[in-house]
């Protein structure tokens, strides 16, 4: 300091200003000052508070300087550094480029560089990139979350991925919707969207930063609650069981938008502020849309359903530590590949679906109605039939929240049918408790211009209904297997993507736990074969669903081809128990060891039980070499017989 100050001050106490600019630019190499803010380069990012910064500096070697003349020199670094609007633009860092904690990825090329002043930002992502890691208990938690539900997994990791790409490119809004039912069979709404969209990804991924949240109706209403959104990457909007948003359509579409032009809080101007943020819609039931075009389904083309309750998965938030982030990191650079390859997003609906399907989450109990009943001039149905009839439907399905009232019925039979309700008054004759006659007046309501449809297209529709419930690519028993199967037949044939880099999956699926002891069989090979097709050197995508093809087609050869009681002789290059053959329906009669492998004889039975025909075929075709009698004796003369 007194080297500082003896720079600054002459011989007489008086300040030298040209020296102090020259020190505070000597300080900071790195000072860019324009719309009335000066930002100061940091080694990884400008810093938006460079005139808190600079103003810190000067007051920290000369105490005795006032506010007032700390100020000017401030102001003097901001006249001197100052560039315009326009030039400022040009330095913007390029939106390929995605910034980190220790230095730039490039999104097209995945070249790591190390961070430079000659591009401007003021915002990165607080994450280390260690290609090294995995994120192990991200992969751990998403697979509980999404179990025998995996194909929406994949949806959510491309949510998480897309968000890194820093705009508004592919103009979609997910909708992240609720499903979980509690013991009396309504929606919970506890299935963790919240818990994994704000607290895992939002708060200790992204971080305060670069997160925000903003209630939907709030956003619809205030205008200057959207410069919230300024500089952030991820955005979470939660719905609160709204019923009805008067401009909910308008928001979506402004939503989508790559920037958009709102009031600042406290302030008299507007700002055009860049749409960096990724958006995602969270709730239970959503509001209706009363757009008159199909402008705003473009933007809910993907729904990703939430299932299972959270149980005690809520342990993994203490889990995602700085190691875990960068696993994630990798996670997302893995699946912006892929996208990039795809040129769009994993699991959107048609166009022309989107409205029918975002029906089914903002009044679900509209294709119920649709599958009932259908307009009829003529035709009329007793309130409490046509009420008893839609009860029992809804109980069928697992999206309905809430109570259906007479009075609610009655509303979308109005507004969906012209149905209108109409009062029949009759009298009858009744015996009181004394057995006298006792005249009275009856009231029965009707629905007039319905009809219920007839049973067998009933039946049709009831089918169609509860196939359609639960949309794209949600299968209730899908299995990590056939979801990743799925995953990867999307993506074209000719991209060179690694195969490889993804059996991180199955690895951490199967050491969930006691996961490996309930693995189905067909999974366990799957695994096996994963693992044998990179080994293989079988990179890419394409090369391992031809050989996934190619193993199918085996298979099915093999189970038709299986002839009963016959002896069947093999080698394979691991080993099998007794218990192994015994538990597909095998019975094992010799085994030996020779020249590191294994060799067995075993006789097929006169018929298989269950589906022990297929883990046969399959067995068969991934790990065994089917020798002849001959080769078998031969080699046994020399191997470790081992019984």
């Amino acid at each position: 300091n007194e080297d500082i100050k003896s720079f600054w001050f002459d011989n007489k106490g008086n300040l030298i200003r040209e020296n102090v600019i020259d020190s505070i630019l000597n300080k900071f190499k790195h000072i860019i000052s324009s719309n009335d803010n000066i930002y100061v380069w940091l080694n990884d990012h400008y810093d938006e508070q460079g005139r808190e910064i600079i103003a810190k500096y000067i007051h920290e070697n000369a105490e005795e300087l006032s506010s007032r003349t700390i100020s000017d020199l401030v102001q003097e670094i901001y006249n001197l550094t100052f560039i315009t609007k326009e030039e400022l633009k040009k330095m913007q860092l390029p939106k390929k480029f995605l910034p980190v904690k220790n230095g730039l990825i490039d999104l097209e090329t995945f070249e790591f560089l190390p961070h430079t002043p000659d591009y401007f930002y003021t915002k990165k992502l607080n994450v280390i990139y260690d290609p090294q890691k995995l994120p192990e208990n991200f992969i751990e938690y998403l697979l509980s979350r999404f179990e025998n539900n995996y194909s929406e997994m994949f949806k959510v990791i491309e949510d998480f991925a897309v968000a890194h790409l820093r705009d508004n490119r592919f103009q979609i809004i997910p909708i992240w919707m609720g499903l979980s039912k509690t013991e009396t069979g309504l929606v919970s709404g506890e299935e963790g969207k919240t818990f994994t969209a704000e607290n895992i990804i939002g708060r200790k991924y992204f971080g305060d930063e670069l997160f925000t949240k903003v209630d939907l109706r709030v956003l619809s209403e205030k205008d200057n609650e959207w410069y919230t959104l300024k500089d952030k990457w991820w955005h979470t909007i939660s719905v609160n069981e709204e019923s009805y948003i008067s401009n909910f359509a308008k928001t979506i579409e402004d939503l989508r938008d790559p920037s958009f032009q709102k009031p600042i809080k406290h302030a008299r101007y507007q700002e055009l502020i860049d749409n960096q943020a990724y958006h995602i819609l969270i709730g239970n039931t959503f509001p209706p849309v009363n757009a008159q075009t199909k402008a705003i389904y473009r933007s809910l083309k993907k729904i990703v359903y939430w299932k299972k309750a959270m149980g005690d998965d809520w342990k993994y938030l203490e889990k995602i530590d700085e190691n875990e982030k960068s696993g994630m990191l990798n996670l997302a650079l893995l699946f912006l590949k892929i996208i990039n390859a795809r040129g769009s997003l994993y699991g959107l609906l048609n166009i022309n679906d989107v409205p029918d399907e975002y029906t089914k989450i903002s009044e679900p109990l509209i294709p119920i109605l649709n599958s009932i009943f259908e307009k009829d001039p003529n035709g009329q149905i007793e309130q409490h039939e046509a009420y008893n009839l839609v009860i029992e439907k809804v109980q069928e399905q697992e999206n309905i929240k809430g109570k259906l009232s007479l009075a609610k019925l009655t509303k979308l039979l109005k507004q969906n049918f012209g149905a209108n309700l109409s009062r029949t008054t009759t009298k009858e004759t009744i015996k009181d408790e004394n057995g006298n006659d006792k005249k009275i007046t009856k009231h029965l309501d009707f629905y007039i211009g319905i009809k219920i449809k007839n049973d067998e297209n009933n039946d049709i529709n009831k089918n169609q209904i509860d196939k359609n419930i639960s949309t794209n690519s949600q299968k209730n028993s899908d299995t990590l297997q056939n979801a990743l199967l799925d995953y990867l037949k999307t993506i074209p044939r000719d991209n060179r993507i690694r195969v490889s880099d993804l059996v991180f999956l199955f690895t951490i699926y199967i050491n969930i736990g006691n996961k490996e002891d309930k693995l189905g069989y067909s999974d366990k090979l799957f695994l096996k074969s994963l693992e044998s097709v990179c080994r293989k050197e079988f990179r890419t995508v394409s090369e391992f669903l031809d050989e996934v093809e190619r193993l199918s087609d085996s298979i099915k050869n093999n189970e038709n081809n299986i002839n009963s009681d016959e002896l069947k002789y093999f080698k394979a290059s691991e080993s099998y128990t007794k218990e192994f053959f015994d538990d597909i329906g095998i019975t094992l009669l010799d085994a030996f060891d020779f020249e590191n492998e294994h060799y067995y004889k075993i006789q097929i039975p006169k018929q298989f039980e269950g589906g022990n025909a297929y883990k046969f075929s399959t067995f068969f075709s991934t790990k065994a070499i089917s020798i002849t009698e001959g080769e078998f004796e031969s080699k046994k003369q020399g191997g470790l017989n081992d019984p």
